[in-house]
């Protein structure tokens, strides 16, 4: 029995070095497999602020009619009583002179959203979009309200602000990036 648990060698002498070898390569994948991970969030939160950016520029491009028209927040707030929220004011949608024209029901990543269309004095048309905030949908995005910026992203030569304010997404179209 003890011959049987004998350690066996290697004439060559060759085991520790195949075994030195292996070591290295099990350690640096696991290096690597970790590198991956901890970047692949950061990765994967930009595609979806990109992915959240082409969706409302292509919802902004489209100008659906509005469902409800109205200049005042009050009126539009008691006309989506099918949404999970109430939506608000945003500090973060600053359009000096812009009046709002309305809004409709629509969707972000197929959540159920508020799409407002505004008229700039400039005579061009502003959308904002406001859903409730799901990091698991969303991803990580700026909270306005503890001092971070807006992400910015283009699409469709769009400018899209995207940023989280009292538990809501919202994301800005300004149209040529203004």
């Amino acid at each position: 029995l003890r011959a049987l648990q004998a350690p066996t060698e290697n004439p060559t002498g060759s085991g520790t070095t195949t075994g030195r070898w292996f070591a290295a390569a099990l350690v640096a994948s696991l290096v690597l497999g970790l590198a991956l991970v901890l970047h692949y969030p950061q990765r994967s939160e930009q595609g979806i602020a990109q992915q959240i950016a082409d969706e409302v520029a292509n919802n902004h491009m489209k100008m659906r009619p509005l469902e409800v028209s109205t200049a005042d927040l009050a009126t539009a707030r008691a006309f989506f009583t099918e949404l999970d929220f109430s939506p608000t004011r945003s500090v973060g949608f600053d359009k000096q002179g812009s009046i709002m024209l309305g809004g409709r029901y629509c969707s972000i990543r197929g959540t159920a959203a508020a799409q407002f269309r505004y008229a700039g004095s400039n005579k061009q048309t502003y959308t904002l979009y406001q859903t409730l905030y799901d990091r698991q949908i969303f991803g990580a995005l700026p909270r306005i309200e503890q001092g971070e910026q807006p992400l910015i992203r283009h699409s469709r030569g769009l400018e899209v602000s995207i940023w989280v304010e009292k538990g809501l997404l919202m994301a800005r179209v300004t149209p040529g990036g203004e």
